[in-house]
């Protein structure tokens, strides 16, 4: 500036120039804060529209089959790759969604992976009924890369089954059999004739049973039946057991074991008796000489030595369940064993039991002037007795097996007999056995006991 105020056209261009670049500074960095805050704000509605939603998932195209659905459809719009499928169906109208659990759709019933394509159900969980309109769902999923997971179902797409048919479901395929052999009591074998291809099979008697895995082949094992019951199986084509291709004939599994096996010792004989085996019609006894501890090393001939109990003619319903067993040596310790029979064949044999024949004895103990006891010997059933001597004795009720028999009110100083009997006969009629004993003299009366008189000791020892 000059003396007299007024600045130079040189000076004043500097100062011009200056304020210009310290204007054009601030309005940079102001502009720069604006783009960095706009950016920012794009990036994040960018990451937050990312996260938002998995796509929903495009509604399939549907084929109805027989009692199936097949299904296929499109991914997603988008560069999305989806990791997972799920599907849902139910009856048209109907409250309640089905999740599909079917071979394809393992795990959490999903379709793992990238398929488009899928048929409903599988035969492991249920079927679908003929003739049904079904609604069907489809979800895609995705959790990894920010993605929150299982995204929107479809639309709803409908389809109908394919309606029920006489000749897949109500008569069985021509020229196919179905047979029942190698019954045993809880097995039978089944042989399908006349078919190629899997199949089914079902127990249809004595109820309905459950449908099985699919056969390869023309033959099988039906197990876990029960013995003495008669059974009926159908073969079918379908995973259901509704398209039957035959019956078999209805066959009877081997009868039970009996139980309850006792033997009686008689003379010469052992008296059987065991409880009925279900679907029997005979019986067969068995026996043998016991041999070893327990009788473990018995020689069981069951060829050799048996007997067949049946009714009078023959096999019947309800065959006897008892049996003399005859013509055994007294003295000898014997094991008996049973099994019944009908017209599958045998069933097990019972556990064993074990007597030794012989004559039945008949003892007294205790014997006093009034009473005494018996005692049968070698008889293993209930007993009866009689007096024999003096005469005129009743026939005593039956005695249970194993226990004796008192006796009271017998005269003094008297001969007795009493007689055996089974405790069946009645009337005492066949004696057993037989015993005499002497009861006691009774107390004797009118005598008067006094001390004897002993010499005085001194004198009886002085010398005359």
């Amino acid at each position: 500036m000059t003396k007299d105020g007024i600045i130079s056209s040189g000076r004043f261009a500097r100062w011009v120039c200056l304020c210009l670049l310290l204007s054009l500074v601030v309005i940079t960095s102001t502009l720069d804060e604006t783009s960095v805050r706009r950016g920012g704000q794009a990036l994040a509605a960018e990451s937050a529209e990312k996260q938002a939603v998995t796509p929903k998932a495009k509604a399939p195209t549907l084929v109805g089959g027989k009692r199936q659905i097949a299904l296929n459809w499109q991914h997603p719009a988008g560069d999305v790759i989806f990791e997972a499928y799920r599907v849902r169906y139910r009856e048209k109208g109907a409250g309640t969604w089905t999740y599909a659990d079917a071979r394809a759709l393992s795990g959490n019933q999903n379709f793992w992976g990238y398929e488009t394509s899928a048929t409903i159900p599988a035969h492991e969980s249920f079927e679908m009924k003929d003739g049904t309109t079904y609604e069907v769902q489809l979800r895609a999923g995705k959790w990894n890369d920010g993605y929150p997971g299982w995204g929107e179902w479809s639309e709803v797409t409908e389809t109908k089954t394919l309606p029920e048919t006489t000749d897949d479901r109500a008569e069985p395929a021509a020229g196919v059999t179905l047979s029942a052999s190698n019954v045993t009591a809880t097995t039978a074998t089944l042989t399908l004739a006349g078919h190629t291809g899997d199949w089914y099979w079902k127990r249809t008697a004595p109820s309905d049973g459950t449908c099985s895995s699919a056969v390869e082949g023309t033959k099988t094992t039906a197990s876990g039946l029960t013995n003495g019951t008669r059974y009926a199986f159908k073969a079918y084509r379908d995973a259901a057991c509704t398209s039957e291709l035959a019956a078999s004939e209805t066959v009877l599994t081997f009868p039970p074991k009996p139980g309850g096996l006792s033997a009686a010792t008689r003379r010469k004989a052992l008296s059987l008796s065991w409880t009925a085996a279900t679907s029997a019609t005979s019986y067969e006894v068995h026996w043998a000489e016991r041999k070893g501890k327990d009788g473990r090393d018995t020689d069981w001939d069951f060829a050799a030595r048996k007997k067949v109990v049946a009714c009078d003619d023959g096999p019947c319903a309800s065959p006897p369940t008892a049996f003399l067993l005859e013509g055994l040596a007294d003295g000898t310790a014997y094991g008996v064993v049973v099994r019944g029979r009908n017209a599958s064949g045998y069933g097990a044999v019972s556990a064993p039991a074990w007597g030794t024949p012989g004559a039945a004895t008949l003892s007294a103990s205790g014997v006093g002037a009034s009473s005494a006891t018996l005692t049968i010997g070698q008889w293993d059933e209930s007993w009866r007795y009689q007096r024999t001597t003096p005469s005129g004795g009743t026939c005593s009720a039956a005695v249970a097996k194993g226990t004796t028999a008192s006796l009271s009110g017998l005269s003094e100083a008297t001969g007795h007999a009493y007689a055996a009997y089974s405790g069946t006969d009645a009337s005492c009629g066949t004696p057993l056995a037989s015993v005499e004993f002497l009861t006691l003299p009774g107390r004797l009366s009118g005598l008067k006991a006094e001390a004897p008189v002993l010499p005085d000791s001194k004198s009886f020892f002085e010398a005359p």
